[in-house]
């Protein structure tokens, strides 16, 4: 019989920080045990030179406990939340979404999780304001 060693594979791991996600499937789903609707996503992390990134997979919860991050999570994506009205919305029409979030490396499962999404609000109050010459600036028709 071959000797060998196994060693655990480390997964493809980011520095923890803000990157854009790509929702690549969707799924809505049922917890077996709690028999709560949920949204199951398969994200791609997308790397600032434009490469894909590790896989990260993120369900959302309808229940009373979670609604706040799956509606920080929805409008993260761009999908108008309304508040205090029933809503339906299908896992299908996630799937090409785009959103940035946080990424934290949990060491406990060696795999990156999204700690928190970034809302469009919180993304146009970082960008920095264009840069105009002075020139550009003197240019104003009177």
């Amino acid at each position: 019989m071959p000797k060998y060693t196994l060693t655990k594979p480390t997964p493809f791991v980011v520095p923890d920080g803000k990157y854009k996600i790509e929702i690549e499937n969707a799924e809505d789903r049922t917890g077996k045990d709690s028999g709560n609707p949920y949204t199951w996503l398969k994200c791609r992390v997308k790397l600032a030179d434009g490469s894909n990134g590790p896989l990260i997979y993120k369900s959302l919860f309808y229940t009373e406990k979670s609604k706040v991050r799956t509606a920080k999570a929805f409008e993260a994506l761009g999908i108008a939340v309304v508040y205090d009205q029933e809503d339906e919305f299908p896992a299908e029409d996630l799937i090409g979404k785009e959103a940035y979030v946080i990424l934290k490396h949990n060491s406990e499962t060696d795999y990156m999780e999204i700690d928190r999404w970034i809302l469009p609000k919180e993304l146009a109050a970082t960008k920095p304001a264009p840069k105009t010459s002075p020139a550009e600036a003197d240019e104003i028709p009177f």
